[in-house]
């Protein structure tokens, strides 16, 4: 599988958001333009494909990804603690929710994956 990048995964649990550096992703941006009675409005949307890891367990909309490594831990002390970090996350990085997750963990060992649609 074509990598050409490396992300962070915030997924939600029962504790708040917990961490994880994924190296070797591929990752590929969209701007996607709608045009409507009311006006313009655009969309940005990425796709991701992450190679087969131990069984990864992703919550749609809830789990966050922002491309390349990202050092910041949440505070899941308390609700503020996590909205107060998600703030400072989104001042740092383009954040992106996971809207949709596919299991691509079939055919040969290097073509093992999981997809990603984001928003």
């Amino acid at each position: 599988m074509y990598t050409n990048s490396d992300m962070t995964l915030y997924s939600f649990t029962n504790n708040g958001y917990e961490r994880h550096y994924i190296e070797k992703v591929f990752w590929q941006d969209s701007v996607q333009k709608n045009t409507s009675k009311e006006g313009s409005s655009g969309a940005d949307e990425v796709y991701i494909c992450i190679p087969e890891t131990d069984n990864m367990v992703f919550t749609v909309r809830r789990d966050i990804v922002v491309k390349g490594e990202c050092e910041l831990e949440f505070d899941n002390t308390s609700d503020k603690g996590i909205s107060d970090s998600l703030k400072q996350l989104k001042k740092l990085a383009r954040v992106y929710e996971i809207t949709k997750v596919a299991d691509k963990r079939y055919g040969s060992r290097n073509m093992q994956h999981y997809e990603l649609n984001c928003r």
